[in-house]
């Protein structure tokens, strides 16, 4: 470090006191140090002491320099000059200064400390002052910043940029917004509101569009609330909570459950399905026929009663105890019996009308059928003929006719429980091949004093009873008693015939005998008529094996539209009330209608006197049952055809076996999807069931070895 002048002085002054090497005439000061001229060494001479060097010269490390604060002028050392002092050079000024417009000053991008040119700060260096900082930035609370229109990019402050605009980050942005998506916008908990952000509205705030309202909430009815499926939590909206959850309101709840013990429940009479309360049916609609109400996998059902069905259990299996047979009158000597069917052995107590006789039978897997007396064969007018059936246990029971060589027919025997007082007549058309074919019904009366209308049907001529002529839309009156019944024929056929009792009747009808393509022997059609109130609307036509040829005939009770749809063929057609449509079914068909309606299938006679017509009823596809119990008669090749739902086509099990399946038919219309299949199936007693429990349709049906067939429905579910 080179010496300061006031210390050279003192030096010299010792020098002259004590070194005897000087002699001053004069007192010495620092104006004749400043004004001496010496001809001692110049500037970088070399040197061993400083009064070797001329003037202010000091030597320093072996060589004359001026002292500090001092510059060469050229012929001697002057004073440095200091901030905002004038010069002509850039050496006249002290080290960090310039000499700037005659002035010395701090170069570009610095400041004068006091002492000396600094460099100017940066964004967030701290400051005492504003001239210690670059470019725009102002001190502010000690640290250089941008004025709070600016932001500092790096190098310099710049304006802010506005709603809309694009940046970089959240600093680029004025009024405190934040950079989202690269553009500067309000933060998530304010919304522009004309030329400023405001702070979202908070729950039951007035608002007049969405984005006014805090996070969690919507505008709706112009308050800000929660969604329907949210409650509000105090600062924003939680989702409802399910079932058993700790509450502290039933605002907390979803939907239908309520707070009760701190915890969301259900109300008693509900259960909870997973998504809200639900009633339960034992509360909305009771099950009945003594079904209790069950909850299981969040799900209600009744569990039905032994014999009961259906999600109320409102339909009864058809296995009961009591029983009134009856047959209409087939050309010919026929031969009349019963095929009862149980599950386990009883006792069958048959009652003729005829005599008072009864007559006990007992129920087991030996005794396939009953042959009754033949008192029990109708002919025209009123008769004793007919029997009752009790038995000690539920029973499914089916009518058979037999004559060998001739004929045979069969139908399900409705129980009595289910008899009713209204009921229209299926037949089928009368064929002109020989005057033994007539269409036909029968009735009988479950109670005493029973008044029953007939109201006829009939294309063509009349009928007559009690020397009376009753042509078509007239009406016959009659008043039974028990035990009694009426039969009456017609050259023409009575589809359509309307009869209404005062209290329950029984009913048989088809036709006495009848062909439809007369390639066999002439056939009796018989089934007994499911009334009015057992009907559907919805019906699977099965597929029968060998019986690729069948009328199907839909008859309508009320004015509906029937759609109808066999093969690649649809059709809809609109009945009024007792009229009726066939068509050609061959392997599976499907029938819809607005009102229900009364199905028949009639198989046509085979060629080669294989098989003759028969008539048969259909059951709607909701009268299905979940498992059946059936004979089958003896002396017949004889088949079982089953509807079910597509996918439940596997799965059957008959008489425990798994059964394998060939050639299956389906259809699809709406949303009902079923197929039909046919089997072989030995003769005598049967069970048959679905390993997954679904219900399906099923019929027996069969040929002798000589033109005489059958085909009857194996059970049906009974509205109760």
């Amino acid at each position: 470090m080179l010496p300061s002048c006031n210390k050279l002085l003192f030096f010299l002054l010792w020098m002259t006191t004590y070194g005897n090497t000087l002699t001053i005439s004069s007192k010495v000061n620092s104006t004749d140090l400043d004004s001496e001229t010496s001809t001692g060494l110049v500037i970088n001479s070399t040197c061993k002491t400083t009064h070797q060097c001329s003037g202010k010269l000091v030597c320093f490390n072996g060589q004359c320099q001026c002292c500090e604060n001092h510059i060469w002028n050229g012929t001697n050392c002057i004073l440095e000059k200091t901030f905002k002092s004038l010069c002509e050079h850039n050496t006249e000024c002290e080290t960090t200064l310039f000499c700037i417009y005659g002035t010395c000053q701090c170069a570009q991008m610095h400041y004068w400390n006091g002492n000396i040119c600094l460099s100017k700060k940066k964004s967030n260096g701290t400051c005492t002052n504003s001239k210690e900082c670059r470019g725009k930035l102002v001190c502010d609370g000690g640290v250089c910043q941008c004025p709070i229109n600016l932001f500092w990019n790096g190098s310099t402050c710049i304006f802010k940029k506005f709603h809309g605009d694009f940046c970089r980050s959240s600093i680029a942005c004025a009024d405190n917004m934040e950079c989202r998506d690269s553009i500067c916008q309000c933060s998530e908990s304010e919304y522009r509101d004309n030329s400023k952000c405001t702070a979202k509205k908070s729950v039951n705030d007035a608002c007049v569009k969405q984005g006014e309202c805090g996070i969690t909430l919507y505008c709706a009815r112009s308050v800000c609330q929660c969604a329907s499926s949210d409650y509000w939590a105090g600062s924003k909206c939680l989702i409802k909570k399910d079932e058993n959850a700790f509450c502290n309101s039933s605002l907390e709840c979803k939907v239908t459950l309520q707070c009760k013990r701190n915890h969301c429940i259900c109300c008693e009479q509900d259960f909870w399905n997973g998504q809200l309360c639900e009633k339960k049916v034992c509360v909305i609609e009771q099950c009945l026929n003594g079904g209790r109400c069950q909850i299981s996998n969040k799900r209600d059902k009744c569990v039905c009663a032994e014999g009961y069905l259906g999600d109320r259990c409102q339909y009864a299996d058809g296995k009961e105890k009591h029983f009134v047979v009856i047959f209409h009158e087939a050309y010919g000597t026929a031969s009349p019996r019963i095929l009862p069917t149980a599950n386990r052995r009883g006792e069958l107590f048959v009652f003729y009308f005829a005599n008072n006789r009864n007559v006990s039978v007992p129920l087991n897997s030996i005794n396939t059928h009953s042959i009754l007396d033949s008192n029990v064969l109708m002919t025209n007018g009123l008769h004793q003929a007919g029997a009752e059936i009790h038995s000690n246990i539920p029973i499914t029971l089916y009518g058979f006719l037999f004559t060998r060589g001739h004929f045979s027919e069969g139908f399900l025997v409705l129980p009595t429980r289910f008899a009713s007082t209204d009921y229209i007549i299926p037949s089928f058309t009368v064929s002109t091949a020989k005057n033994i074919c007539q269409s036909i019904f029968a009735l009988s009366p479950v109670y005493s004093s029973t008044v029953i209308q007939i109201n006829f049907k009939m294309k063509d001529g009349s009928v007559s009873y009690d020397n009376i002529r009753y042509s078509n839309n007239q009406t016959l009156t009659l008043v039974l008693n028990k035990y009694t019944t009426f039969q009456i024929w017609h050259l023409s056929d009575l589809t359509g015939t309307i009869i209404i009792a005062s209290k329950p009747i029984v009913v048989v009808s088809g036709n006495r005998c009848n062909y439809i393509n007369v390639k066999g022997l002439c056939q009796p059609f018989i089934e007994m008529v499911v009334p009015t109130n057992q009907l559907d609307n919805v019906y699977v036509i099965p597929y029968l094996k060998y019986r690729l040829a069948n009328t199907v005939r839909v008859l309508a009770v009320n004015n509906t539209s029937v759609d109808i749809k066999a093969g690649n063929n649809r059709s809809r057609d609109s009945l009024k009330s007792r009229e009726f449509i066939d068509y050609l079914h061959t392997t599976i068909s499907y029938v819809s209608s607005e009102s229900d309606v009364l199905v028949h299938i009639y198989p046509h006679e085979l060629l080669g006197n294989h098989g003759d017509a028969f008539m048969m009823t259909i059951p709607g596809i909701n009268q299905y049952l979940y498992d059946y119990d059936f004979m089958v008669p003896t002396d017949f090749e004889s088949f079982i055809s089953v509807t079910v739902p597509t996918d439940a086509v596997d799965g059957f099990v008959l008489d425990g076996n798994f059964v394998n399946l060939k050639n299956i038919f389906s259809i699809s219309e709406e949303e009902h999807h079923f197929s039909s299949f046919s089997i072989p199936i030995s003769s005598g007693p049967h069970h048959i069931t679905h390993r997954e429990k679904t219900r399906f349709g099923l019929w027996i049906y069969g040929n002798y070895t000589y033109n005489e067939a059958y085909g009857y429905l194996a059970g049906m579910a009974f509205k109760t």
